[in-house]
């Protein structure tokens, strides 16, 4: 249902026995107009959640249920126009029902009701009533309020007043009877005095007078029929042009929110190409300080084999020479000493002079890589800047496309609204009225013809008074449009923190069962002292958490089960001990 395209949230044929919780706050959320609940089971309304987040309802079907009774709150709904309650089990209607003014179509078929509300007059706006199937017997005179009413269905064999064989004649006969009746002692009395002064009056005068209120009677459904359809057409045209208008607001932000998708991906894909390269320089420089590390090792091993050769070669050539002086002690010796020491030296500056080289290469390709990492960085914060600034301007852009719709709207409200069209041209009559007496008052004080001067300025003033009450009710109206928009915009504020409310709950209703059913360790040790862990299911039930537990009472704990009266005692003493002991801790 709540994945529905449309404005249908359709919950019907479910053989449901109650209505899901929250049922009509995510009817708010998802601007739904329509709720269809027939065919089920239902008993009563209170799981589906607040009756007050239904206020943008226009449809609601519960027929074919088990309701037998509404909510007292049941008129939250100023939105509704049409309502069927039909096969159920309903005995009679709450008084806050009568406040249902969109309410323009209503099905009561089928109950228990034994009789019909005076009440039910004050739905002036009803077109269709539909009362068959029920066991009461009479009217209320209060239906002759019902203006609009076009089509009403009764259970005419029940039916004594009005008669039976009136209510077959259709809705005019049953007001006509009604009216009849209700007005009937007046009639009469206006009959006799009409006979006590035929003397003065004659029989003629006396006919008029009883034929006038039948005429009038006469015309005034045709009125009224008149009136309704053209309200029903003023009706579609309003809910067409705001249809248009929510449906260009609609596409206005769905290309707002594409544009921003496809700047997101991007620069997604912008820092994805650079974290690439920054891999692939970083990857690089990697396998080119490992080359030279491994170089480096190579040409020291190199070194130490020749040096591991060449010390061997000068011990050979040591033992030899030692033997020679030994056997043979000249003053070569000196000179040969002075050469192999001059080797060893020679042979320990290039050792040296290596070992510096690879420590020079490997601090120049450490730097490599750290200058590297830095101008990626670097980059990286120019191309975070670029999204943020890009995101600043189309929010920017974002709010005064905002304020530019609800101006555009704010305009069509009052371009369309009928009675504000209505008051200007009623206006704009008085004024040429006015001036019409202004130019036929000169005309006559030119010519110097006698007139009633009084009857035209009674006529003035009359104009001048209609003028200023319609110019008070035309500003009237246009602030009543200004805080409908008022109205309109804290719905839409109220709709967006419901949704993160929405959000919220969700989120603590898929909490994992093994941290929503665990008690606090204070609240066990608590239970505990108070030899109370038979009731801890009912703590763990209820989510009592130590915080909670501290500021409940007796009456509270008996509410969530804990019904022994000593335990109770005991766990409100061992909170307080607890308190007491954790203070003078902190003493």
């Amino acid at each position: 249902a709540k994945e529905r395209p449309d404005n249908l949230f359709d919950l019907a044929d479910c053989g449901l026995k109650e209505i899901p919780s929250g049922t009509f706050s995510l009817a708010k959320v998802l601007l739904k107009t329509h709720l269809l609940l027939q065919n089920n089971a239902l008993r009563n309304l209170d799981s589906g959640g607040n009756l007050s987040d239904l206020q943008h309802l226009q449809v609601l079907d519960l027929s074919s249920n088990l309701l037998q009774r509404l909510p007292d709150k049941f008129h939250n709904f100023p939105s509704l126009q049409i309502l069927n309650l039909s096969k159920n089990r309903l005995q009679s209607l709450p008084p806050s029902f009568v406040k249902l003014s969109s309410l323009y179509k209503l099905n009561l078929e089928d109950n228990a009701l034994k009789f019909v509300p005076s009440e039910i007059g004050a739905l002036t706006q009803l077109v269709v009533l539909g009362l068959a199937g029920n066991p009461f017997s009479e009217l209320p005179d209060q239906i002759l309020k019902l203006a609009n009413l076009q089509e009403l269905t009764l259970p005419v064999e029940r039916m004594r007043f009005p008669p039976a064989d009136v209510c077959k004649d259709g809705v005019d006969a049953i007001l006509r009877f009604i009216a009849g009746t209700r007005t009937g002692y007046n009639t009469s009395t206006s009959i006799s005095e009409s006979h006590s002064h035929v003397s003065h009056h004659g029989p003629q005068e006396t006919g008029c007078a009883q034929a006038s209120p039948d005429a009038s009677f006469e015309q005034k459904p045709q009125n009224q029929r008149l009136r309704a359809v053209e309200l029903e057409r003023q009706l579609q045209e309003d809910q067409k042009g705001q249809m248009q208008l929510a449906f260009e607001a609609n596409q206005s932000r769905q290309k707002v929110l594409g544009q921003l998708v496809e700047d997101e991906a991007r620069l997604h894909a912008e820092l994805t190409a650079v974290q690439r390269k920054r891999d692939q320089d970083h990857t690089k420089l990697v396998h080119t300080l490992l080359s030279a590390e491994d170089s480096a090792d190579r040409l020291i091993q190199q070194l130490l084999s020749r040096n591991e050769a060449a010390k061997r070669q000068e011990a050979a050539a040591d033992l030899d020479n030692l033997k020679m002086l030994v056997n043979r002690p000249d003053s070569s010796f000196e000179l040969r000493r002075q050469e192999i020491l001059d080797a060893m030296q020679t042979m320990l500056s290039v050792t040296d002079e290596a070992y510096r080289g690879y420590t020079a290469q490997r601090q120049v390709a450490q730097q490599r890589t750290l200058a590297g990492d830095v101008s990626a960085d670097q980059e990286v914060v120019g191309l975070l800047a670029d999204r943020h600034e890009k995101q600043k301007k189309l929010t920017s852009e974002i709010a005064l496309e905002e304020e530019a719709q609800k101006a555009a709207f704010a305009k069509l409200q009052l371009k369309q609204d009928a009675r504000a069209q209505r008051l200007q041209r009623d206006i704009v009559l008085i004024e040429q009225e006015l001036c019409y007496l202004t130019k036929t008052e000169q005309d006559r004080k030119a010519k110097r013809t006698e007139v009633n001067q009084q009857c035209l300025n009674q006529r003035r003033a009359d104009l001048v008074r209609l003028l200023a009450q319609l110019s008070k009710e035309q500003q009237t109206r246009q602030e009543e449009l200004k805080a409908r928009l008022k109205e309109m915009e804290q719905h839409r504020v109220d709709d967006q923190l419901d949704y993160w409310l929405i959000q919220y709950q969700r989120l603590l209703d898929n909490k994992p069962p093994e941290l929503s059913n665990k008690l606090e360790p204070e609240v066990e040790d608590i239970l505990k002292l108070a030899g109370g862990m038979d009731f801890a299911s009912n703590l763990q039930y209820h989510r009592i958490t130590y915080a909670v537990l501290q500021t409940m009472t007796e009456d509270d704990l008996q509410r969530i089960g804990v019904y022994a009266a000593g335990v109770r005692r005991a766990i409100l003493g061992a909170v307080v001990d607890r308190i007491q002991a954790s203070k003078l801790a902190d003493i």
